[in-house]
């Protein structure tokens, strides 16, 4: 710890809006035909509503079939459903701003126990001790249990 430092280290989730802080984001245009990304160094509130990867790798000359590949993995990405999901608003406020979803913390908590369970069921496997077919039998079985749990939690919907 900096001997300088001034009171004490806080660690782990924010417990309410932090004082005079607040989200920002720097305007940006993006030429459809040529792909070039143009900073309009004007500041906005809120939260960026798009990332720019791809444009800062090549802007450092990542090799073209990398960023290739990173254009395909995105495009597969925003295809997914977002099923389960409460959407606060399907309205956009402007084009190409992301919609907001709203889970609850109840919500967060358990589904982040259940996952938290089933890695460690899965972990304690002693998958080294069995037949294939008695590992994937197993395997299955704790899938399944998980599956039909994360139907009621939208945290856990997410990534599935």
């Amino acid at each position: 710890m900096d001997p300088r430092r001034k009171g004490p280290l806080v660690h782990g989730p924010a417990r309410g809006p932090l004082v005079g802080v607040a989200n920002y984001h720097v305007s940006t245009h993006i030429d459809e035909k040529s792909r070039k990304l143009a900073m309009l160094y004007k500041v906005e509130e809120g939260p960026c509503d798009q990332s720019f990867g791809i444009h800062v790798a090549e802007l450092a000359h990542f090799p073209p079939d990398v960023v290739q590949l990173a254009r395909e993995k995105i495009a597969e990405l925003e295809a997914m459903p977002v099923s389960g999901l409460h959407v606060i608003s399907e309205q956009r406020d402007a084009v190409g701003a992301k919609r907001k979803r709203v889970i609850g913390s109840d919500h967060i908590s358990r589904g982040k126990a259940r996952a938290r369970q089933f890695l460690h069921d899965f972990a304690a496997l002693p998958l080294d001790q069995m037949t294939p077919d008695v590992a994937l039998e197993k395997v299955a079985k704790l899938k399944n249990a998980f599956l039909e749990e994360a139907v009621s939690s939208p945290w856990l919907q997410q990534f599935l």
